[in-house]
């Protein structure tokens, strides 16, 4: 007998880690019983809410739990801590009753154990932590990068009496226990997690970050340790904020999840709720809670309330729980009068004739047993767009915005801006047209909700650039003009300008002022956007006449190209006769003259110019005739009878001619050689 305990007790000391990942969620919540034995003190009852699934096959609940409390500002235990609970009892939940029209129906249904146990706390200023720890979570959980092995952390909070004031006192929330929602995969659900206040507190509901705790070495924590506690490792594309994805949120207001959910799996989530007293927050609960989203289908009609549609007269309508068993479809467009106003698609276009309040049935599987219908309320006004404009981009400066908005039907009515800082919490507005001061500079992505009188929503984004100082941008930062002249300047920026010194200028508060300065002047730009300032210079250099002279007169073979080059202050240039140039615009074209050529350059600075000529003489290319090949034998010689039209000639090789200087030199080549006649002109 004695051997077959043993052998019984090591089979479970191996097999709890694999068996102990059972736990579905958990909170700790406390209850106000009371002032304590002591003067400043204060009687709490101290509850653990566990959820196990029900169809787990791990670890039962534990028969007995550590739960510590710590002061929130030491985090030192206090007088007792850990304390041992004993289970007290187990309810059961779950969802009961046929569903009709659904395929594939899930098994909804938890163990609830509770652990109770009163302890009298000193009251102080920060309050405590309440915690437990166990591992580990159920495996297989679909929003955790790591998706098996992960264990949990259930935290309370009691507040101090910097919260609560020194005569308060204050119980947690309780969240209601509605966790047997169905919840089908791509399908709208509702899920409530919403609490009840003993005190009478205002509530808000937020999801937040759901805590890690223990290990698969060591699944029951003796002694939890005080905050703070790593997240579980969210991922696949979900996040402590967005644990069921972007399609999922909670009602701040009611605490009720909603909205289209994502593939099945399990996804832990958790809810912070916030009490609020006397107008600020005084403590917060939390609920951790693994969800089960079921492979399930049904058929079900469901279209928003009420919509408002502002774009055009063209609207496209669709059922929000799409399902293989719906095979039919009948839309009514709400038009009165007409019969026309109906559609058998599944996403049917409807193009209406005129504004108004539109109720929009729709009809799915209609006369089957598994039918269903929804209606909604459709406001239609179109030609509302959203718009705004921005003036300074200045950090630490203001930053205006106006509102551009356009409706056709209506009036603007509502406004939310966001001004794109990530450094701030307080970068948004309310008003109409308000005014930003950036603290840093960056791009930022400005983004502007706009309502109208009709219910109409609209977003515009767009993208301001902040920097230190206002962007200057000018053409040129140095020109040249005659004495005789003005010039305009140019510049372009965003704020007012500013021109000095105040030498013969005009308009010099405008972007484009008009110089005429007598001598070289360097003239100075401001720019000011609300007080953010930048400077930047253009020289201004004045001479009282055109310097001009071009090259020597030169000589050309007729069809050869010649580079003309003048050397020149002038800034413009017009060359004469143009038809063999290249470019007569520039300072140094290229001529090809047929004959011979005089070109005229007048080089010009504004009312100043100077000309000057050129001469090109054009000659033909030279002639040249080396006489015929000849044969000789060796030792003997040859005369060489050549020809030329030219200037100049010369014969090579030299050194086997009697004289290299006449047309019929005679040749004495020791070796077949080739003689060549050069004529030059």
């Amino acid at each position: 007998m004695k051997k077959n305990i043993f052998i019984f007790l090591i089979f479970i000391g191996i097999s709890a880690p694999a068996f102990s990942r059972h736990i579905t969620g958990g909170e700790i919540y406390h209850q106000y019983l009371g002032p304590g034995p002591t003067p400043n003190s204060s009687n709490y009852l101290i509850t653990l809410r566990l959820f196990r699934d029900f169809y787990s096959t791990g670890a039962l609940l534990d028969g007995v739990v550590n739960i510590a409390i710590y002061e929130k500002n030491t985090n030192i235990p206090v007088t007792g801590s850990p304390f041992s609970v004993k289970l007290d009892h187990i309810d059961l939940i779950e969802r009961k009753g046929i569903i009709p029209c659904i395929v594939n129906p899930p098994q909804v249904k938890y163990q609830v154990g509770y652990y109770y146990f009163t302890v009298t706390l000193p009251d102080n200023q920060a309050g405590y932590w309440i915690s437990f720890q166990r591992c580990c979570r159920i495996d297989g959980i679909s929003n955790l990068a790591i998706p098996d092995g992960v264990g949990a952390t259930y935290l309370g909070s009691i507040a101090g009496t910097d919260d609560i004031g020194n005569s308060g006192h204050n119980s947690s929330p309780q969240f209601f226990v509605r966790d047997t929602a169905l919840v089908c995969h791509f399908k709208n659900f509702n899920l409530d997690f919403g609490a009840l206040d003993p005190d009478g507190d205002l509530l808000t509901y937020q999801f937040c970050e759901a805590f890690d705790g223990g290990n698969t070495g060591e699944p029951i924590v003796t002694n939890p340790p005080p905050p703070p506690y790593s997240p579980v490792p969210y991922g696949n594309g979900f996040t402590a904020s967005s644990p069921l994805g972007a399609g999922v949120t909670i009602d701040p207001l009611t605490g009720i999840i909603s909205g289209i959910a994502p593939a099945s799996g399990s996804y832990v989530i958790t809810v912070c709720v916030y009490e609020w007293r006397n107008g600020r927050i005084i403590n917060e609960h939390r609920k951790d809670f693994i969800l089960k989203v079921a492979d399930c289908d049904f058929v079900a009609a469901k279209l928003p309330i009420s919509a408002t549609y502002c774009d055009d007269y063209n609207v496209s309508f669709a059922n929000q729980t799409p399902s293989s068993l719906i095979y039919a479809w009948h839309w009514d467009f709400g038009v009165t009068g007409i019969l026309s106003d109906t559609s058998n698609l599944s996403i049917p276009t409807f193009t209406y004739t005129d504004t108004g309040i539109y109720t929009v049935k729709l009809v799915v599987n209609p006369g089957d047993q598994c039918s269903d219908s929804a209606t909604m309320r459709l406001g239609l006004y179109p030609g509302f767009f959203s718009d705004f404009t921005s003036s300074g981009i200045c950090v630490n400066k203001p930053t205006s915005f106006t509102d551009a908005t356009t409706a056709t039907y209506g009036v603007v009515n509502g406004w939310r801006w966001d001004f794109g800082e990530s450094t701030a919490i307080n970068d948004t507005s309310h008003l109409r047209n308000p005014v930003y001061t950036y603290p840093v500079v960056g791009v930022k992505t400005v983004q502007l909700i706009v309502q109208s009188s009709k219910g109409c929503v609209d977003t515009a984004y767009r993208d301001i650039t902040i920097i230190d100082k206002p962007l200057i941008t000018l053409p040129f930062r140095d020109t040249l003009i005659c004495s005789i002249d003005s010039l305009q300047l140019q510049s372009s920026g965003s704020g007012v300008f500013s021109w000095s010194p105040n030498y013969n200028i005009l308009n010099a508060t405008t972007a484009a002022p008009i110089v005429f300065p007598k001598t070289t002047t360097w003239y100075t730009v401001q720019l000011d956007d609300n007080g953010c300032i930048n400077r930047d210079s253009v020289r201004v250099r004045v001479v009282d006449f055109v310097t001009l002279s071009v090259r020597t007169d030169t000589t050309s073979c007729q069809g050869d190209p010649v580079q003309l080059t003048a050397f020149t202050d002038g800034l413009q240039y017009a060359w004469t006769p143009a038809a063999s140039l290249n470019n007569p615009s520039i300072k140094n074209p290229v001529a090809s003259p047929t004959i011979t050529t005089n070109y005229q350059i007048i080089s010009r600075i504004g009312k100043c110019s100077a000309t000057d000529n050129v001469t090109v003489f054009v000659v033909p290319y030279p002639f040249v005739n080396a006489g015929a090949d000849t044969i000789i034998c060796f030792s003997t010689s040859a005369q060489l009878n050549g020809q030329i039209v030219g200037s100049s000639f010369s014969w090579t090789p030299k050194v086997t001619l009697n004289n290299a200087n006449i047309l019929n030199p005679i040749a004495t080549p020791k070796r077949t050689t080739a003689y060549v006649l050069t004529a030059r002109d």
